[in-house]
């Protein structure tokens, strides 16, 4: 039987990283072929304590909770790698909560020769109570909202991808590649799955659903994705990779409209305020259309809270703001780097 060494990288998830590492511990993969090491970024809180305490007395193969004084996400899956005595790497992020057959079917893809990597569909839950952290979780389920990213859409099927959400890999080819950049403070899944495409294909399985709990307020949301687009256009720097228009197109929308209704507030408010309604509704047709409950299957008995629609539309804003917001100031103020050793197309 494979030994699959899995890595969740943590920062200050005290909260989150029980429920977490519960769902590892409930794999039905053999547990003395699992092998667990947590990333812990010098955490300020009791992150790395809380690991301890969940996996002390567990009947894996092998276990460690690890600090890594640099903090950054792919130096702390890195400093993973390089510890991991598995055949096969599944990352697991600290947000996120797999089902008990995520490692036995993702090693059963992976028997397969001419894939390389595979991950399943995130599924947004709320990251606390309230209106507004349901609505952000809608809206992060909307593949509208994100650019049209695949594993966020509850409606996309199984097949090849250009990323895969969190992501279980050959250990070797992994090692090969030489593993996270960490020239890439985010996006360094979609840099990651590029170069592994020397080895094969990149597979999304549509029914192996992961839950993640996305931030849950629209500060913490506009301040993330701020820096996914900052890092983003420092992909695109490095590798001389490209954007993809349905992304730019997307993500723009949101921005775009309430730009325009800003500016127009300023000379003519009554023009301005019209403006500004035609973008919810814009907005509000998109959360209805494309929404997670938008499938002629989904269970439409149970209607949207109102609050929870409006958190949602507010928070479709927010993504393409923040993304842009990010984006722009990247290109007009671009942060120090150095071009990464592997280019590989």
């Amino acid at each position: 039987m494979t030994l699959v060494t899995i890595i969740v990288p943590a920062r200050n998830e005290e909260a989150a990283i029980e429920s977490c590492l519960r769902a590892v511990l409930a794999q039905d993969h053999p547990h003395d072929r699992l092998e667990v090491l947590v990333i812990d970024g010098w955490s300020e809180d009791g992150t790395a304590d809380v690991a301890k305490r969940v996996l002390d007395g567990s009947d894996l193969a092998h276990w460690d909770v690890l600090r890594n004084v640099d903090r950054r996400t792919p130096s702390n899956l890195n400093m993973g790698l390089a510890a991991a005595n598995g055949e096969i790497i599944a990352r697991v992020d600290a947000r996120s909560i797999i089902g008990p057959d995520y490692i036995r079917r993702t090693v059963a893809v992976l028997q397969d020769p001419s894939m390389a990597v595979v991950g399943g569909r995130q599924r947004s839950v709320p990251g606390a109570p309230g209106p507004i952290a349901a609505g952000i979780a809608r809206a992060l389920d909307n593949p509208v909202a994100n650019g049209g990213s695949r594993y966020r859409n509850p409606h996309a099927r199984s097949g090849e991808s250009d990323t895969a959400y969190l992501g279980v890999f050959r250990t070797d080819q992994l090692r090969s590649v030489g593993g996270w950049s960490t020239e890439l403070a985010s996006n360094q899944d979609f840099d990651l799955a590029r170069r592994m495409r020397r080895f094969g294909g990149v597979w999304f399985s549509a029914d192996l659903v992961v839950d993640y709990r996305p931030r849950p307020t629209l500060r913490r949301l506009f301040a993330q994705y701020r820096r996914f687009g900052g890092w983003k256009v420092v992909y695109w720097r490095l590798t001389g990779d490209r954007p993809r228009p349905r992304q730019l197109v997307l993500l723009a929308v949101p921005a775009v409209g309430v730009a325009a209704g800003l500016l127009l507030l300023a000379r003519r408010p009554g023009l301005a305020l019209r403006s500004g309604v035609a973008a919810t509704a814009a907005l509000a047709a998109v959360d209805h259309l494309t929404g997670p409950n938008s499938s002629p299957l989904a269970d439409r008995r149970t209607p949207v809270p109102p609050g929870e629609r409006l958190a949602s539309i507010a928070a479709m804003a927010t993504i393409g703001i923040g993304w842009w917001s990010g984006a722009i100031q990247e290109l007009l103020q671009p942060r120090a780097h150095r071009v990464p050793n592997d280019r590989t197309p």
